[in-house]
């Protein structure tokens, strides 16, 4: 009875999977053009990997590539459009940025220029004029399109020149000076060091000098080389720089000054070799009078 139960089972089962075997047979349509197809795909395939000696992945692709290359060639001349456009408003935005850069540093130089005049003044340069002057440049630069230069006149009767072909090394020194008195608290510059400031300078445009670099000392350090008295006597520390020689070589010392040693010094410098007692309560007076 299993027997005969299982048989029947396995008879039925025969005949439904017959039926469906049919249905697809049926239903199955055999293209020769779509067999052509398919085999001249293949030998298509079989000579591209052989070809470019890829996987049929690598190929897929490197196809998509060239076709991406081809997309951007076709569309080339709307590209170019949409760029274009795209950098003219860039230009046009930039353009706007750097006039406003432009006017904004013309007032501030307009107020800088009065400025470093009334400083100059008080350093002796009573006829001096001074202009900062704006020209564009050629191309754009990561500060605009400005370019900046002081002009400047020392002496009555002369024309404005750059300050950079016209300034001896005693005015450029005096000239700095000025400029970094204005703009000391915004300089970063740790230390700035001023050679033989006081050329072509004495008397009370000497202690000008000396108490503008005092002012200038209370946010940088000052190195100040001098031979004036009237500068020297306003140093926090001071050094006395002196040559000696032997029969081969010679030699420079530095050393650094007591006050007493400050006061003899000074005190030379006012007098000369002969140093009296009048000279050393002058020089006193001038330390005295620098606190």
């Amino acid at each position: 009875a299993n027997l005969h139960q299982q048989l029947s089972d396995a008879y039925y089962q025969i005949e439904e999977l017959s039926s469906e075997i049919r249905d697809m047979r049926d239903r199955t349509v055999f293209s020769p053009e779509e067999l052509n197809q398919v085999i001249a795909r293949m030998d298509l395939l079989y000579n591209l990997k052989k070809k470019y000696n890829r996987s049929i992945d690598e190929l897929i692709e490197y196809a998509d590539d060239l076709e991406e290359k081809l997309s951007f060639v076709e569309n080339i001349d709307e590209m170019k459009k949409d760029l274009t456009e795209l950098q003219q408003k860039c230009e046009n935005d930039l353009n706007e940025a750097c006039a406003e850069l432009t006017a904004l540093r013309k007032d501030a130089a307009s107020e800088l220029e009065g400025k470093i005049l009334a400083e100059l003044a008080e350093l002796n340069f009573k006829d001096a004029q001074l202009s900062i002057d704006f020209t564009s440049a050629a191309e754009y630069t990561d500060n605009g399109t400005d370019i900046v230069e002081f002009m400047i006149s020392t002496n009555k009767g002369e024309g404005l020149k750059p300050l950079s072909k016209i300034a001896s090394g005693g005015e450029m020194s005096r000239i700095m000076l000025a400029f970094k008195k204005i703009v000391g608290d915004y300089d970063e510059i740790p230390t700035l060091i001023f050679d033989e400031i006081d050329a072509g300078i004495s008397g009370i445009t000497a202690s000008i000098v000396g108490r503008k670099l005092m002012q200038i000392a209370e946010s940088h350090q000052v190195i100040c080389i001098t031979h004036l008295p009237q500068i020297a006597a306003f140093g926090h520390h001071n050094y006395k720089i002196a040559k000696e020689s032997d029969e081969s070589s010679t030699y420079t010392t530095v050393l650094h000054l007591r006050q007493d040693e400050k006061i003899q010094e000074i005190a030379r410098l006012l007098g000369g070799i002969n140093i009296t007692e009048t000279t050393i309560q002058s020089a006193k007076e001038l330390v005295e009078a620098s606190v």
